[in-house]
């Protein structure tokens, strides 16, 4: 048996490494040593991306009359990933699950058609490569 071979006191990690490995990093470039002992020795550095969730757009106007039509603002960090883009949800004002009416817009603004009549709750979220951020905070609108 040779005697330069080194064994670790314990394994932090083995497989494949992804943002739930560090949940705590912010999003960024890292580079991450990973040390494999052999009888050969070898440290080997890979590059890795951190990415996250974005972070929620701002819903800047919402007017209702007679079709609701709204502006947001693009959340303040994409977390890492790109933009695929925006869903925007409504639900009854009294109450209900929100469902999305626009899907995937790139834009910063839709035209909500087909809402009846009364009080409604309107929120966006992102979507990303890495998947979907929270969504705005949820803004009225009355449909006339």
């Amino acid at each position: 048996m040779p005697t330069n071979v080194k064994a670790a006191p314990y394994v932090v990690k083995t497989g494949p490494v992804n943002q739930a490995d560090f949940p705590l990093v912010p999003a960024g470039q890292y580079t991450i040593s990973v040390a494999a002992m052999s009888v050969y020795g070898a440290d080997v550095s890979i590059p890795y991306t951190a990415v996250n969730v974005p972070s929620s757009p701002k819903i800047v106007t919402l007017v209702g009359d007679p079709a609701a039509s709204l502006t947001w603002s693009a959340p303040q960090t994409l977390g890492g990933s790109a933009l695929v883009g925006y869903d925007v949800l409504v639900a009854p004002a009294a109450g209900g699950s929100p469902r999305a009416i626009v899907y995937g817009t790139t834009s910063t603004s839709a035209t909500l058609t087909g809402l009846a009549p009364g009080a409604w709750s309107v929120a966006v979220r992102t979507r990303t490569t890495f998947g979907e951020g929270p969504t705005s905070y949820p803004a009225p609108v009355t449909v006339t």
